[in-house]
C-alpha cells in the first residue's frame, strides 16, 4: 500500500481506468499505481506515495467553495538529497501520463515554480488524519510547517483538450513543538533553595498590617452581633495603627529615664521671688445669706508675716 520515497519506482506501473463523465464539459480518468506483475505481486490495491520531510508554507487553505488544499514545497532540496529523489518519482509519473495523452491533450504539470521552489498542490478531505511526531492527533496543519505526507494520485480531470492531475492527501505527520501537561522539573537542592519557604524567609507584603484573628469575628457573629458591625470592626482592625508618641529624653545627664522632666528641690532654689511690701492685704467677705468668700494671702505676704514673728521667752 505504501511506496516509500527511497524505493525504485520502476517496480511499479501506472494503470489507467475507464473514463467517467461528470458533466458535458468535464470527465475523470481514475488512476492506480500498482506493483508491476513481473515482480510477482498479487496486491491489486492502489499504492500511496510516502514523501520525505517537506515544507508547507501556507498550511491547509480553505477556498470560497469550501474546498481545502495544501501546498507542499521542495524548499529544503539543497539540504536533503531525499527530496531530489522523490522529485524524480513525481517527474517520472508526469512523463508517463504525458507520453500517453500529449498527442490529444495538453497535459498540465502538477509541479509549480514558486518563491518556495517547486510546489505540489494537493486536495484535502474533511476526514484527514493529522499526527505530530509523537503520534498525537492534531486538528490542523499550520503555516510554515515541516512534515511527512501520504499522498494518492486519484486520477486526471479532462476538459476539452486539457488534462489536470488530481492528488489527495491521505495522512500527514507534522513536526510540532513539544506540548506537555503537568509539572516535569527534576527538583534538586538548587530548586529547593528557592521553592521551600520558612517563616523567617517569607516576605510580608504589608509588614505594618496588624494580625487579624478570624476567630474574633466568628465569636462576634455567634453572640448575635450584626454582620454590618462585624465588617466595620474588621475594617477598623485592618487599618495600620498610628505610631506611638515620641518620648523626650531628660536634660539631666544622670537621668536614665525618658519622659517629661519632674521639678526637683534644686530647681526650687533657683526661683527668684518678688520683694514683699509691709502691708498685708486680706479681704474677707461675709454675708448672712451665704457662706463667706475667703481670698488667701499671697506667698509674699506669708513670708513677710513669718519674718515679723518674735520668739517667745
Amino acid at each position: 500500500m505504501i511506496i516509500h520515497y527511497k524505493e525504485d519506482i520502476s517496480k511499479y506501473k501506472l494503470e489507467f481506468q475507464r473514463e467517467l463523465q461528470y458533466t458535458s464539459e468535464y470527465s475523470f480518468i481514475p488512476l492506480k499505481i500498482k506493483r508491476d506483475i513481473s515482480h510477482h505481486s498479487t496486491n491489486q490495491d492502489s499504492y500511496l506515495l510516502q514523501t520525505p520531510l517537506l515544507f508547507s508554507p501556507y498550511g491547509i487553505q480553505t477556498k470560497e467553495n469550501k474546498k481545502r488544499t495544501i501546498d507542499i514545497s521542495f524548499m529544503n532540496k539543497r539540504n536533503d538529497d531525499n527530496l531530489s529523489q522523490f522529485l524524480k518519482i513525481l517527474q517520472t509519473i508526469y512523463k508517463i501520463v504525458s507520453k500517453k495523452y500529449s498527442k490529444r491533450y495538453r497535459v498540465n504539470t502538477f509541479l509549480k515554480d514558486t518563491i518556495f521552489n517547486e510546489c505540489l498542490r494537493i486536495k484535502v478531505n474533511q476526514e484527514l488524519l493529522i499526527y505530530d511526531q509523537n503520534k498525537h492527533l492534531l486538528d490542523d496543519i499550520s503555516s510554515f510547517s515541516y512534515g511527512w505526507f501520504l499522498i494518492n494520485l486519484h486520477g486526471l480531470w479532462r476538459s476539452d483538450k486539457e488534462l489536470w492531475f488530481q492528488w489527495y492527501l491521505v495522512q500527514a505527520k507534522i513536526i510540532e513543538p513539544i506540548r506537555v501537561q503537568g509539572y516535569l522539573f527534576l527538583d534538586d537542592e538548587e530548586h529547593q533553595k528557592y521553592s521551600d519557604e520558612s517563616p523567617e524567609d517569607s516576605i510580608d507584603p504589608q509588614p505594618n498590617k496588624p494580625i487579624i484573628n478570624d476567630d474574633k469575628y466568628s465569636k462576634m457573629l455567634k453572640m448575635g452581633v450584626p454582620q454590618e458591625a462585624i465588617e466595620l470592626q474588621r475594617r477598623i482592625d485592618s487599618k495600620i495603627p498610628p505610631p506611638p508618641p515620641i518620648l523626650l529624653k531628660s536634660s539631666d545627664p544622670t537621668s536614665t529615664r525618658e519622659g517629661p522632666r519632674k521639678i526637683t528641690a534644686s530647681d526650687l532654689k533657683s526661683v527668684v521671688l518678688k520683694k514683699a511690701t509691709n502691708e498685708v492685704k486680706t479681704k474677707i467677705r461675709v454675708s448672712d445669706d451665704q457662706m463667706g468668700f475667703f481670698e488667701p494671702p499671697s506667698l509674699d505676704a506669708i513670708q513677710m508675716m513669718l519674718q515679723n514673728l518674735k520668739p517667745i521667752k
